[in-house]
Order: C-alpha cells, then sequence, then structure tokens
C-alpha cells in the first residue's frame, strides 16, 4: 500500500528537503518524489526471464515503460532500468525457497547491488535513497547505500524476513526510526543532520 509511506516521508522531507532522490524500485508513490525534490532517479531492477517472471514475480520493462508513459509530464525525472544479472537473480529465487523467507546461499550478489549502488550514487548524488523494489534483497541494498547518502529509507520493513531487512547492519553515524503502519517504514539518517 503506497499512502503508507508518505505520512512518514512527509514529515522527513519537511526536515531533509532532498533535491536529489534515488529510489530503487518505481511505481504509483514515484510521484511523490517527483512532486517533492528537484531530480528523481528511478533504478527499476528487472529480468527478461519469463520464468523467473512467473516464479518470483520480478516485473519486466513493461513495468517501467508502463509508468514513464504515466509520468512523462513531469521533466525531473530518469528513469534507469537495471536488468539484473545472474547473481541477483540466483539470490533472489534462494531468498524464497522453502515455505518460508530464508538469507541466500551465495554472496557474489552483494558485488553486483554494490556495484550498481555506487555508480549510481557517483553519477547523480543523491541526497536520499529509498528501497522499495520488487526483489526479496531490499535489506542488502539498504546495507549498499550507507556512506552513500545522508539518509536511507525502506518499504514493508514490519516483516523483516521477507526482504532481507534482517541484514541490515547500520553504522554508528547513522540513527534508526522506524514507522510501524501499514507495512512499515524504516529510515536510517546520518547522525550530523540536523532533525527536530
Amino acid at each position: 500500500m503506497i499512502s503508507d509511506w508518505i505520512k512518514p516521508h512527509e514529515l522527513l522531507f519537511n526536515n531533509l528537503k532532498p533535491k536529489i532522490v534515488l529510489e530503487f524500485g518505481l511505481g504509483e508513490g514515484s510521484e511523490f518524489f517527483l512532486k517533492n525534490c528537484q531530480k528523481l532517479i528511478s533504478v527499476e531492477p528487472y529480468t527478461t526471464n519469463q520464468e523467473l517472471i512467473d516464479t518470483l514475480h520480478l516485473p519486466d520493462l513493461r513495468w517501467a515503460n508502463l509508468f514513464k508513459q504515466v509520468f512523462s509530464h513531469y521533466n525531473n525525472w530518469i528513469v534507469v532500468p537495471y536488468e539484473c544479472k545472474e547473481a541477483i537473480l540466483k539470490a533472489d529465487k534462494e531468498a524464497q525457497r522453502g515455505d518460508k523467507m530464508q538469507d541466500p546461499i551465495s554472496q557474489e550478489y552483494k558485488k553486483e547491488i554494490q556495484d550498481l549502488v555506487d555508480k549510481i550514487c557517483e553519477e547523480y548524488h543523491p541526497d536520499y535513497a529509498f528501497v522499495d523494489h520488487g526483489l526479496h534483497l531490499r535489506g542488502d541494498f539498504v546495507n549498499a547505500l550507507f556512506g552513500r547518502v545522508k539518509a536511507i529509507g525502506a518499504h514493508d520493513t514490519n516483516t523483516k524476513g521477507s526482504y532481507g531487512y534482517h541484514r541490515v547492519v547500520s553504522p554508528a553515524d547513522y540513527i534508526k526510526e522506524e514507522y510501524p503502519n501499514g507495512e512499515g517504514t524504516t529510515f536510517w539518517i546520518r547522525n550530523d543532520i540536523s532533525k527536530s
């Protein structure tokens, strides 16, 4: 549900006032960011593997293309479709094995995530990053963002195991704020950022 993360973001953005926002996973909620920042970079992980689209419920390019049309009137938006490589796809499949979510067995996917985050952050220098894509590796994306942006947000954090949020290791220079309404929204904000 989109609306459950809007209110926490309104509170955060009143204090943080980010100019450049990076989101991993685009959709209807992208419009909130488009209206509240100077530039939005939306990275949409996808696959062309039809079996994985069907079994893991991963998006294909149609999702990104749909919202590129819906929000085509915004000129402050950069959409970056990212075709997941084998390491991420394998890890997402491993996370969904069995009756409940599990940690991936392989660890190569962490390098693919870090390389993607590093490349996007070096190119666009975002102030804030939000993780809400379809992969079950969201916690690993949060870890990769530490030290790259001054504030990080994530959605669906009430069920930590479903998206790997239990793997988040917050550095000492970030504080954690949780908003458990709806599916849950969590922020990790660098200590030197003034908040009221």
